[in-house]
């Protein structure tokens, strides 16, 4: 009987977990009609079973949720990486914009700048720059195109970005030496920008003077080729102003 019990009792575990033979399952099940400690073994080996399923769930069910949470903060911390490689590339497009687009305060990077904006009015033009004047965000400029054997007004703008760059963003189509002409423009502000240009002008020509929002301004002719620049602050209701040349007696030149 003992060895039989101990024979039944290596084999209870199997037949708990349903995992003997037919012939093995017989044995055990008619062993325990007759055996009444074994049944007991087998009694109390079904009572932990469900208890170690709960457990053995729990464990399960913690496992997934500590690799869930490591998944998910892998997930968060590549969504910041993702995020800020983002913001970093956007950054470095719009620099890359503004660089490209601008130029340093060189009188012949100023000129190819110049003539990438005439040309992307449709006009071939190669520029020498002869003159400026800057005033706060704004610069004058004058400009002498080769091919046309013209001079040309360039208006120039800081940067917002790089400050010690430029970017041209208007001016007047040609002009010839001997004459005077002006450019009138509003900036997104509301002030009035206002450039006079002139190239060897008459010599009896000293002064010239013009009209802006009912005030009349004189100013002296300096060298022979000159670009005036003036930023008239809320002077987007007139932005007129054409030059009249005057004589060393501040009158007119017939």
């Amino acid at each position: 009987m003992k060895t039989t019990c101990n024979v039944i009792q290596d084999l209870l575990p199997l037949y708990c977990d349903d995992a003997c033979s037919a012939e093995s399952r017989r044995l055990v099940e008619e062993h325990l009609k007759e055996c009444d400690d074994c049944r007991e073994t087998y009694q109390l080996m079904q009572a932990a079973l469900p208890a170690s399923a709960a457990h053995t769930q729990q464990q399960a069910t913690a496992q997934a949720a500590q690799a869930w949470k490591k998944q998910g903060s892998t997930s968060f911390f590549k969504g910041c990486l993702v995020v800020l490689a983002s913001v970093i590339l956007l950054f470095l497009g719009i620099a890359l914009q503004h660089w490209c687009t601008t130029a340093p305060l060189v009188c012949s990077h100023l000129a190819k700048n110049a003539e990438a904006y005439f040309e992307a009015q449709g006009r071939a033009l190669s520029f020498s720059y002869e003159a400026d004047h800057v005033r706060g965000g704004y610069m004058a400029s004058l400009l002498y195109d080769y091919n046309s054997q013209t001079y040309y007004i360039g208006l120039f703008e800081r940067d917002s970005l790089f400050h010690s760059r430029w970017r041209c963003c208007g001016g007047v189509v040609g002009f010839e030496a001997g004459q005077m002409t002006s450019y009138n423009y509003s900036d997104p502000e509301g002030n009035a920008i206002l450039i006079f240009a002139g190239v060897m002008l008459p010599k009896e020509a000293k002064w010239y003077t013009f009209t802006n929002g009912g005030i009349v301004y004189t100013c002296p002719i300096e060298g022979e080729g000159f670009a005036d620049l003036f930023v008239i602050a809320g002077g987007r209701g007139d932005i007129n102003g054409y030059p009249t040349l005057l004589d060393e007696n501040m009158q007119p030149i017939a």
